[in-house]
């Protein structure tokens, strides 16, 4: 049986037909853009807020002068009519986001906040374990340095920065590295371990700490947004297919 609240997502589906938008795999980004727009259908966007998000995008896109500003619908395939409703639309979610899961955005980052921060380390990456081991006794000795090192013995893209990586956010680093560094202190030198064919040799460098700002406030709220809006799609494809199975 179809939830009340989703029962107009159904009807627009099954006027498309649901045998089609399977067979075309576009069943669940058609649900989830029609449950976007029945989330935000509410949210309030004025004339002259309306007229500065256009403004915004020309001025950021350099698409003050006349020409640019018709060679991008060209090459876009747009009109400024359908451009305009995608800038509100785009508004409307970002206003929804934020006041759906403002509250919800500081504690998240509290919670995970060492994710957030970057980091600076070194590196070497060599499939010889023993070399590997070797290698890391000579620096934790201080008979060489890791830099020096790594540009005459490391075997990725890293020995041409001399092993050195990031700036970074701890959540892009591989979950190996991350589990090593996100507990432990700068300067810290690490024994090599295994990450598919490599062995690492790894040295944190820098943690550098990221307070909560609007942008992450924004990132976080669009993600949770994202979560949320996948779940509950998944949920009305399930009553879709239950639906008109049952029918």
């Amino acid at each position: 049986m179809i939830e009340k609240n989703y029962e107009q997502i159904h009807n627009k589906i099954k006027n498309i037909g649901i045998d089609t938008l399977e067979k075309s795999n576009l069943l669940e980004n058609i649900v989830k853009e029609l449950l976007i727009s029945q989330l935000i259908e509410n949210i309030q966007i004025d004339e002259e807020e309306s007229n500065e998000i256009l403004d915004i995008f020309i001025e950021k896109n350099g698409l003050k002068n006349e020409k640019k500003f018709e060679e991008f619908f060209l090459q876009n395939n747009l009109s400024k009519n359908i451009l305009h409703s995608k800038l509100i639309r785009s508004s409307k979610i970002n206003k929804f986001f934020l006041k759906k899961f403002k509250s919800a955005a500081k504690q998240f980052f509290n919670q995970n906040k060492d994710s957030f921060n970057k980091v600076t380390y070194s590196l070497i990456r060599n499939s010889n374990a023993q070399l590997a081991k070797e290698l890391y006794f000579q620096i934790d000795e201080k008979e060489a340095n890791i830099y020096d090192l790594a540009a005459k013995y490391s075997e990725g893209d890293e020995k041409f920065s001399k092993g050195v990586v990031g700036p970074v956010p701890i959540s892009q680093s591989h979950e190996l590295i991350r589990q090593k560094i996100i507990n432990s202190s700068e300067g810290e030198l690490f024994e090599p371990f295994k990450i598919e064919n490599w062995w690492i040799v790894l040295k944190l460098e820098k943690i550098f700490q990221t307070n909560f700002s609007d942008q992450i406030e924004l990132k976080i709220c669009r993600d949770l947004f994202e979560k949320s809006v996948l779940k509950t799609s998944m949920l009305i494809i399930k009553q879709i297919r239950f639906g008109s199975n049952s029918e």
